[in-house]
């Protein structure tokens, strides 16, 4: 009996342990993935469609946001409009296996130019709760940086989201 009180706890403390660790183990699995260039294993851990959404909606609202301070000029406004239009084909350019991947490296949304040789980024992960976490690029020099967020789903964890900064004009 007491053998089987042990096993229990044992199994308990590492499940409790598997909770604990997982999303620096599911965020570690992403960016091994990502530098390995294995597209099967990124559309593992990234739900594309989601990320998608979430790029474009807040794309256009960053978009709309800077329409609206901008409602005297009538040049603004037609710009607003036509990148309203081209937001979708762009995200659905950019979020891809080799775009998330060049996010993971960089820590930065922007491609890498050939040639150009950028530190690989590191990440910094926060726990939303039991099913939910965002990671952070550490970056020294204070320019906005990229969150992503995760979602648990079954046992796993997969990208859902990416929060992007705040563009500059």
């Amino acid at each position: 009996m007491r053998k089987w009180i042990i096993i229990t706890v044992l199994a308990l403390c590492a499940a409790a342990g598997w909770v604990y660790a997982s999303p620096w183990l599911a965020m570690s699995g992403l960016r091994d993935a990502a530098m390995a260039h294995d597209a099967d294993g990124l559309e593992q851990r990234v739900d594309f469609p989601a990320v998608r959404q979430s790029l474009k909606g807040q794309l256009q609202g960053q978009i709309s946001r800077e329409a609206r301070q901008r409602r005297d000029d009538p040049i603004a406004g037609v710009g607003a409009l036509l990148a309203g239009t081209l937001v979708g084909s762009v995200v659905d350019r950019i979020v891809t296996p080799d775009g998330v991947a060049n996010l993971l490296a960089t820590g930065q949304l922007t491609p890498q130019t050939p040639g150009q040789s950028e530190p690989e980024a590191e990440w910094q992960v926060s726990r939303q709760g039991l099913t939910r976490f965002t990671a952070t690029p550490k970056s020294g020099n204070g320019d906005p940086a990229p969150v992503l967020h995760f979602e648990r789903q079954g046992l796993s964890w997969k990208l859902v989201g990416v929060d992007v900064p705040q563009l500059d004009r």
